[in-house]
């Protein structure tokens, strides 16, 4: 998961966020007891490797579980994606599937 970049603390996570309304990028909420996050991650990576100026951004419902309330995100995998002060919440795993397939 070379391309992915894993945030694993609040204090990340709000440095990343502090750039939402300028940046481009995605977070991916995940959980490390699924099986259908662990496949989004491997597909994620594999986007991210053809998407280099976008970056991912790994969130884990066991390193920071409180971050999963910062925009409501309930279940995993979830994923946002920011584009210059443009949100895109997708909550779905074949919605997920589908934007990592592109």
């Amino acid at each position: 998961m070379d391309n992915l970049v894993y945030l694993t603390d609040h204090e990340k996570i709000n440095e990343v966020l502090k750039t939402r309304h300028s940046d481009t990028f995605v977070l991916l909420y995940v959980s490390p007891w699924c099986d259908w996050s662990r496949k989004m991650e491997v597909l994620a990576d594999e986007w991210a490797s053809r998407h280099p100026l976008i970056p991912v951004y790994v969130i884990s419902s066991w390193h920071t579980p409180e971050a999963f309330g910062t925009f409501s995100i309930t279940s995993a995998p979830s994923m946002i994606a920011f584009n210059n002060n443009t949100i895109k919440v997708v909550v779905e795993y074949p919605s997920v599937y589908n934007y990592f397939s592109k």
